[in-house]
């Protein structure tokens, strides 16, 4: 998923330039947290000044209490806040407040919180003996926040929507690439909706079956493109201004990247997911607003002789905009004339970078990124970006465009069910060692982020899953 960026986080504050403050005056000292590392261990700590990186192994400042409003600030804008096109590591953290898919992740702090759990399912999916089918089975008496009754159909078109690239073009293509009829065109092009591949017994029950056995399809089923969405609601690609809840919260109002609000859903409840909770009565997101950004990874290519070539970046992301006026200088003094060509994060993948058919006709050579795995293995970290069945026309992710025969086949290998987990592990270092010999990545950075925590944050933890603070279950102090 791309990243690595993380939310600013107030209590119930008005932002000023960076500033995050709560909303009532405090002799306390804003403590911080850093994001890099994780941690085993689990506890609470609660009471006067936390010491630096508390929130990495403990849950600060525990609570249940309701009421306050959780205000986030965001540098940028989103790609998407549909749950089905949007492939940023804040968004899918942010989207568990109002969208739940069949699985999701322990919400833990430490290596807990690396853990599977079930989502809006009764458990995890149950593998067939040929590991070609994965049943999952609906918790009963669910409810979208409209009150209508959420079915394993609803799930079957949410998955069904991810199809089509040229309405959602952001997100992974696991589905695509993993189920048996991968020449589905969409629900929107094909009327009739028919995923062949996806199954609806009966209204709690969702089938997915594969063209191979994939050992990691929970992970898959964890993504946010599972939460299940209305047919009759869904409004293509507007539908990211008003995406139907399954979550604690529900939209009232969204301002497109300026400000969006979101209240209680009235129509959930702690059992359809535990990982979740609605501790504040009112969450607002701040858009576009001033910030550095963290993770930047380059994706270069070279000449002996010199060249012109173009540079894409975020122009809204400061240090991405330092490193790549540094990038031109650097290789002005090799005799390469970098050419530099901003773009803003919300699009940045769907119409420029993450769009072969732009790169090369505005001659991009050059594309700059962040990473992190989709889950905690070899496969969920280096396949979209690698693989070569993951360049898609639009939300492309392998923006090297890399198709090494050799890197691909080292996939297939390692998706193979008979292999020990020591044997897979042994190939994703053979994928990097390729991927170098391509010249087609070059790491640039690893960066950490200082995490702001307000005093007045409750329940603030690091999930070591998304590299930030977990949204799911944040409250806020009076």
């Amino acid at each position: 998923m791309k990243r690595r960026k993380s939310l600013a986080i107030a209590a119930c504050a008005a932002l000023t330039g960076l500033a995050l403050a709560a909303c009532s005056s405090s002799s306390s000292t804003p403590s911080t947290g850093s994001s890099g590392g994780s941690s085993s261990s689990t506890g609470t700590s609660s009471g006067g000044a936390e010491a630096f990186n508390a929130a990495l192994n403990a849950v600060v400042n525990p609570s249940t209490k309701k009421g306050g409003t959780l205000t986030f600030a965001e540098s940028s804008t989103p790609d998407s806040f549909d749950p089905g096109d949007t492939y940023y590591a804040w968004v899918w953290n942010f989207s568990r407040l109002y969208a739940t898919p069949l699985v999701t992740y322990v919400s833990a702090p430490g290596k807990a919180g690396l853990s599977l759990t079930a989502g809006i399912a009764t458990g995890l999916g149950i593998q067939s003996a040929n590991g070609l089918t994965w049943t999952y089975h609906l918790k009963h008496g669910l409810k979208f926040s409209d009150g209508e009754a959420v079915t394993s159909a609803d799930v079957k078109y949410a998955v069904e929507r991810t199809y089509d690239r040229t309405v959602l073009p952001n997100g992974p293509s696991y589905f695509s690439t993993l189920l048996a009829d991968p020449t589905y065109k969409g629900p929107y092009k094909d009327k009739k909706g028919n995923l062949t591949s996806v199954t609806t017994p009966d209204a709690y029950t969702i089938q997915f079956h594969l063209l191979k056995p994939f050992p990691d399809f929970n992970y898959v089923a964890a993504i946010p493109q599972t939460a299940p969405v209305p047919p009759s609601k869904d409004t293509g690609a507007n539908y990211q201004l008003n995406p139907i809840s399954t979550g604690p919260y529900m939209f009232s109002s969204y301002q497109l990247n300026k400000q969006a609000t979101l209240v209680d859903n009235p129509n959930w409840t702690p059992a359809e997911d535990p990982q979740a909770q609605q501790n504040a009565t009112k969450v607002v997101i701040d858009l576009n607003v001033n910030a550095d950004d963290v993770d930047n990874r380059l994706m270069a290519c070279g000449h002996p002789n010199g060249f012109t070539t173009g540079l894409a970046y975020r122009s809204d992301r400061p240090k991405e905009v330092q490193a790549a006026q540094s990038l031109q200088s650097a290789l002005a003094k090799v005799g390469i004339n970098v050419q530099l060509h901003g773009y803003p994060s919300g699009s940045y993948y769907s119409d420029f970078a993450g769009s072969p058919n732009y790169v090369h006709q505005h001659n991009l050579g050059i594309d700059m990124g962040g990473w992190a795995a989709d889950w905690p293995d070899g496969y969920g970290f280096l396949d979209e970006i690698a693989n070569g069945n993951a360049i898609v026309p639009a939300g492309n992710t392998n923006i090297s465009e890399l198709n090494d025969p050799v890197v691909n086949n080292l996939f297939t290998q390692a998706t193979n069910p008979k292999l020990s987990l020591a044997q897979e592990t042994a190939i994703w270092p053979q994928i990097d060692k390729q991927i170098m010999k391509d010249a087609a990545i070059l790491p640039e950075a690893y960066a950490k982020s200082l995490l702001y925590r307000s005093p007045h944050i409750t329940n603030a933890y690091v999930q070591s899953y998304y590299g930030m603070y977990n949204y799911a279950v944040l409250g806020v102090t009076s």
